[in-house]
């Protein structure tokens, strides 16, 4: 300001049209620039959701890849009666555990899983109170399982219950056919955290569905 005062009438005309033309030199630019930000942002934001689709699309089709739908047959209980249909119909749970074992065999040693199996454990499902047994109830023809290929026990403590972590699986079966239909799902915590949303839920066909 001082400067300005030292100027002559006509420095600081000449000192008033360079500011001018220096303020409308920033307005033009910013006329274009700020169209320019934004449609940059624009096109980002765009960017970003098509990567964040893609991921998406790929994780849905690994989950449906890894609860591929595996079909077998066992022992059938058709035709038996009280005590010996019911020894039948364990018998094809017992079967449907060692068909899930051996298909978490396949997948350690593809790969595709990353810890060696000890053994698998089926309950019903959805759990019962009293951990009923669908073999036992005589009144269904099928009943549904969810099975754990056990990778890790955790033993009992002073603070908690023993556990055991693994892969999971959930099943479905015809006792008096023998025919059983399994597969791996993801969502139990030790292998792969609870997803917030169902991408691809378990199917109806291998015990999914309520």
């Amino acid at each position: 300001m001082w400067l300005y005062r030292k100027l002559s009438r006509r420095g600081r005309r000449f000192t008033l049209a360079i500011g001018a033309l220096l303020l409308a030199g920033l307005a033009v630019t910013l006329y274009f620039a700020i169209p320019a930000i934004t449609e940059s942002k624009q096109e980002r934001a765009a960017a970003e959701r098509r990567a964040d689709a893609q991921r998406e699309a790929q994780l849905v089709a690994q989950l449906k890849a890894e609860q591929r739908l595996i079909e077998g047959r066992g022992t059938p209980s058709r035709g038996l009666h009280d005590g010996a249909e019911i020894t039948a119909r364990r018998a094809l749970a017992t079967d449907l555990a060692a068909a899930i074992d051996k298909d978490a065999v396949t997948r350690v040693q593809s790969g595709e899983f990353t810890h060696s199996v000890k053994r698998v454990e089926c309950e019903r499902y959805p759990r019962g109170a009293n951990g009923e047994d669908p073999a036992t109830n005589l009144a269904s023809a099928t009943g549904r399982y969810s099975c754990l290929a056990v990778t890790v026990d955790s033993p009992k403590t002073q603070l908690s219950n023993a556990s055991a972590i693994g892969y999971p699986y959930r099943a479905r079966v015809d006792f008096p056919s023998g025919k059983y239909t399994f597969c791996k799902f993801s969502g139990r915590p030790g292998e792969m955290a609870l997803l917030r949303t169902i991408r691809a839920p378990v199917p109806r066909a291998c015990g999914g569905g309520s």
